[in-house]
């Protein structure tokens, strides 16, 4: 995800000496590969603080029943947004990897490539 980041601001800096069309599209793909990897450990995080939080009220005996059942209930939805960014990144990760983006990215910065 943190190289990803730094790709995509590096294409970004010099973007205006490469065809805007190629970069362009190559900024396009990172960026929907980087949300993707971002709301999934979004979720992550969450999820573990809400386990934390759990934890904590259940030891200290301050999370009544109800409590604890919407942590459980909230726990669950976000497992399962988890769940679903985790099966759309190989489809975006295969976007990203395409081909042609192989090829956009070998023409356009392999030595003696052409901006």
């Amino acid at each position: 995800r943190i190289r990803g980041k730094k790709l995509r601001y590096l294409l970004e800096f010099f973007r205006n000496l490469y065809s805007e069309e190629a970069i362009g599209r190559l900024v396009a793909e990172l960026k929907r590969l980087q949300d993707n990897l971002g709301d999934f450990n979004d979720y992550q995080v969450q999820s573990r603080s809400l386990q934390g939080f759990a934890a904590e009220m259940a030891e200290q005996g301050s999370a009544p029943v109800r409590t604890q059942l919407a942590m459980g209930r909230l726990l669950a939805h976000l497992d399962g947004g988890q769940a679903t960014d985790r099966s759309r990144f190989a489809k975006r990760f295969q976007r990203f990897a395409s081909p042609e983006n192989r090829e956009t990215f070998a023409r356009l910065f392999s030595p003696g490539g052409a901006p």
